[in-house]
């Protein structure tokens, strides 16, 4: 089992590559892309676009200060791959982080704690 934090330049990457690696199912009438979420080789979580602190706070709706939130521009999955699928070659490129990722002395990669980063995990 791997696990994989993947960054799409925007929906529509991530809605084409989906579509065309079987992840993905078009409707006819209207066009709209429906990732499947789950099978029993795979699942993926949709994040969509990640929102950050800016620093800065903006008056919510009940009069008081809440942190502003910026989106990064990305369409954000985390992909869990139960067992080996062939789209994970054509998905490889968009990882920001898996959980297979080594450094140069053999040891695991720790999951970006950098809040750049979507921290959804699998519970």
């Amino acid at each position: 089992m791997t696990d994989y934090l993947l960054r799409f330049d925007s929906k529509l990457d991530f809605d084409a590559l989906a579509e065309a690696q079987g992840l993905a199912v078009v409707d006819p009438a209207t066009g709209e892309v429906s990732p499947t979420l789950a099978t029993f080789t795979y699942a993926q979580v949709i994040i969509g676009e990640h929102f950050v602190p800016t620093g800065g706070t903006v008056t919510g709706p009940d009069g008081l200060p809440v942190p502003e939130l910026a989106g990064d521009g990305f369409h954000w999955v985390l992909f869990r791959e139960l067992e080996p699928v062939p789209a994970i070659t054509a998905l490889a490129p968009y990882a920001q982080w898996a959980s297979s990722f080594v450094d140069g002395a053999g040891d695991p990669v720790p999951r970006p704690a950098d809040p750049s980063f979507p921290q959804t995990t699998w519970l």
